[in-house]
This record gives C-alpha cells, structure tokens and sequence, in this order.
C-alpha cells in the first residue's frame, strides 16, 4: 500500500453533513468515500487509538483475504485520518 494524504480522498456525508458510516469497532470507525480522480468507491477505516502493530496487523490482514478473493484491494494509509464522532 502507499501512504495517502487526507486531501486525495472525498468522504461521504450524510443529508445532516455526517460522515457515511458503515461501521465501528474497538479500534476503528468504518466509512465510505471516493478516491479523488478515480471515481473508486473505498471504504475509509480511522483507527481511534492505533499503534504501528495495529496498523501492521491490519495490513497483513488485507494481504491475506485479497489472495483469498474476497475483500476489496487495500490502497493505502492515510497517516492521520478524520476523527468520527
């Protein structure tokens, strides 16, 4: 994966101006947005308090399921993502 900048992604707000959530967790909010210039639909994941082994686990995670064919293509990191409340 390569590391994405905040600026290179669109996220999808709601009619009330919220972020599209799709999910949360322990360790993430799950939403969805676009990748700038490419019109691909993506799913925007902000750890809340993550560490580099979180970061890694969530890579290799990816890795794995996407030799499986079941997920979508990890595209990078965005070293500091939106805080969703």
């Amino acid at each position: 994966p390569r590391m994405l900048h905040e600026r290179e992604v669109i996220h999808y707000r709601d009619a009330y101006g919220q972020y599209v959530t799709i999910g949360s967790g322990t360790f993430a909010n799950v939403t969805l947005g676009e990748l700038k210039g490419s019109h691909l639909h993506v799913v925007i994941k902000s750890f809340r308090n993550w560490s580099y082994g979180y970061l890694v686990r969530e890579i290799r995670l990816h890795r794995y399921v996407e030799q499986l064919g079941i997920t979508s293509i990890l595209i990078g990191l965005l070293p500091l993502g939106p805080l969703v409340g």
